[in-house]
C-alpha cells in the first residue's frame, strides 16, 4: 500500500491489521536506517502497543514518521 488513505481504508475494512502495517513500516526502517541514518529515535514497542488499541479516528492504525524538529511531549 502506498498512501495513508489506502492504508486507513484497508484497516477499516479489515483487509490488514494496524499491527501488520506497523511491522511492515518498522521492517522498512530497519532496512534503510543503517545506510541513511534518517531516524533519531524509533519507538517500535510503543508503535506496536498503539496498533493494538481500538480505532479512534480516520487514520487510526496507520503508522507515520514525525520530523525531529517537532516537540513530542514525554520523549527524549
Amino acid at each position: 500500500m502506498t498512501t495513508l488513505i489506502q492504508q486507513a481504508k484497508a484497516v477499516a475494512a479489515g483487509e490488514v491489521s494496524s499491527l501488520e502495517l506497523v511491522d511492515e513500516a518498522l521492517a522498512a526502517v530497519e532496512g534503510t536506517q543503517p545506510l541513511l541514518n534518517a531516524y533519531t529515535q524509533i519507538f517500535a514497542d510503543e508503535a506496536r502497543e498503539l496498533a493494538k488499541a481500538p480505532p479512534d479516528g480516520p487514520l487510526s492504525g496507520v503508522p507515520i514518521c514525525v520530523k525531529d524538529l517537532y516537540d513530542m511531549a514525554g520523549t527524549i
